[in-house]
């Protein structure tokens, strides 16, 4: 019976933090400065990861009951910077490393797990609800994998990238990292069985047969 009951508070008290690190406009932010009980001392995060933070705290949510995907991907459609439109059409679709509470880009290193990471969250979404895509799913399906496929070069991506963890960046000769090459390969794939993309299919092979490759030794 106690355990029940501390898996249940447990429960309450994720469910009450994500809550309160999603913005009246859909933004969800890595921490709740804004709330009272955050610590004073603590460093700020009201900023937006949008595609690995957002990505994996949405699944987690949907395990929990919660289906907060829509005024999240509302947000990221409507308001975060060169995503839906740019005046670079080369970046439209991407996903840098992270985004004010009003959709302005923070910092500008492309990181391209984010992307791959949203693809598999919408993916996983429709494998444990057994729901199809919306139609804004799939505008966001077709965006991320639009923008992937577009700086993807074979054996490297067309420009700079930086790893999850914020600490290193490679320029496109220099190589690639193996957890960013296997998110991105990874949500390409649920992009090709959500919205039948058959380039995104096409790369995300192309990944996967190079991380076996390159990145994995049989020894």
């Amino acid at each position: 019976m106690a355990m029940r009951v501390h898996i249940s508070k447990l429960k309450e008290d994720s469910i009450k933090v994500f809550e309160d690190s999603l913005m009246p406009n859909g933004a969800l932010v890595a921490a709740p400065t804004h709330q009272p009980y955050y610590p004073i001392d603590a460093k700020s995060y009201l900023y937006s990861w949008p595609g690995r933070d957002g990505g994996f705290s949405l699944a987690a949510m949907i395990l929990l009951g919660k289906d907060y995907y829509r005024p999240f991907l509302m947000w990221l459609w409507e308001r975060a910077e060169d995503f839906q439109t740019s005046h670079d059409p080369f970046i439209e679709g991407l996903l840098f490393r992270n985004y004010h509470v009003n959709g302005h880009m923070k910092l500008t290193s492309f990181q391209p797990d984010q992307a791959g990471t949203l693809l598999w969250s919408i993916g996983f979404k429709n494998i444990i609800t057994k729901k199809r895509p919306t139609s804004l799913e799939k505008q966001i399906v077709k965006k991320l994998a639009d923008g992937l496929v577009r700086v993807w070069d074979k054996r490297h991506f067309k420009m700079s990238i930086e790893e999850l963890w914020e600490e290193r960046q490679l320029e496109p000769l220099e190589g690639v990292f193996t957890y960013s090459l296997a998110a991105c390969a990874t949500g390409l794939s649920e992009a090709h069985r959500l919205i039948k993309h058959k380039k995104a299919k096409s790369v995300a092979k192309e990944m996967r047969d190079m991380l076996l490759e390159e990145c994995w030794s049989k020894n």
